[in-house]
């Protein structure tokens, strides 16, 4: 019961910040953002088969991370670091 009430809780913080959004969209984002860091990469291609199968006709948006992408590109750049795109591995 913890896990549904934390994602009740998420569709109330998003649908109170973004208030013309509709609301399967939102829900869709509050299940996906309390469940994905939970799974193995193995299992994110099962999530998104079923998230498909409950929302057919809602296409999830790319969730904008705005400062904190930059911030992480910047200092693996000083560092040295290269970055992978793991989203297009998941996927």
């Amino acid at each position: 019961m913890r896990a549904v009430k934390s994602i009740i809780l998420a569709a109330g913080a998003l649908k109170r910040a973004y208030p013309e959004t509709s609301e399967p969209l939102l829900i869709l984002r509050a299940i996906s953002d309390c469940n994905l860091p939970k799974f193995t990469s193995k299992d994110v291609p099962l999530f998104h088969a079923i998230i498909s199968d409950l929302f057919p006709n809602i296409k999830p948006e790319d969730a904008d991370y705005g400062e904190l992408d930059r911030a992480i590109r910047e200092i693996s750049q000083e560092a040295n670091l290269q970055l992978k795109d793991v989203k297009k591995e998941i996927l």
